[in-house]
């Protein structure tokens, strides 16, 4: 569940290392997880983000990968919430090597210090992710993935990081190409790529 992130992302935007430092924030997810409320619950895998938002002012601190799926159109997000988001067709028509050059400009534009990666395996398409709560077509594939995350942790101290929504008994799935076992072998190929 998205909301863990919540206390995760708190904890180490506020710890004594963190002081003085500018932090950016490097979500991928197929939703914004941006509503102040979610069926009148404040902190959930829906609102985290939104809540987070004190650590990243700015609009090139807190970036969104993957985004698809969402009652508000791009604008909406960017001009009332002040982030930056790249929706997953725009993601993948730019490529992982542009894509991440602009994403490393905003950060050094925004003088960042150190990044915190939060990876919801629904940032992947469903054909690499249907196992999870809310599974999402049209979206990235690991290998996009592993690039952009590469090319940041090269740019910048990656000192924070998770990796969210892996629900492997929502599609029971046992077949080697598809599924439960499909989506466990893609997370734990991502988890890798967050901690190296």
């Amino acid at each position: 569940d998205h909301s863990t992130s919540l206390p995760l992302v708190r904890a180490w935007a506020m710890a004594p290392a963190r002081h003085g430092k500018k932090l950016a924030l490097l979500h991928f997810d197929a939703h914004t997880d941006l509503l102040d409320k979610r069926l009148g619950i404040d902190f959930c895998f829906g609102t985290w983000t939104f809540h987070v938002r004190e650590f990243f002012p700015t609009p090139d601190q807190l970036i969104q990968v993957g985004i698809r799926s969402t009652g508000k159109e791009r604008g909406h997000w960017e001009k009332t919430l002040g982030l930056t988001q790249y929706w997953a067709k725009e993601s993948i028509e730019l490529g992982a090597q542009k894509l991440t050059e602009k994403i490393i400009a905003k950060y050094k534009a925004a003088k960042v210090d150190e990044v915190y990666l939060s990876f919801d395996i629904d940032a992947l398409d469903t054909k690499w992710a249907s196992a999870t709560g809310t599974p999402e077509d049209a979206g990235l594939d690991p290998v996009f993935c592993a690039l952009v995350i590469q090319g940041i942790a090269k740019a910048f101290p990656v000192t924070g990081t998770d990796l969210m929504e892996v629900a492997p008994l929502v599609n029971p799935d046992f077949s080697p190409n598809m599924g439960q076992r499909l989506t466990l072998e893609t997370a734990a190929s991502m988890a890798r790529q967050l901690v190296n």
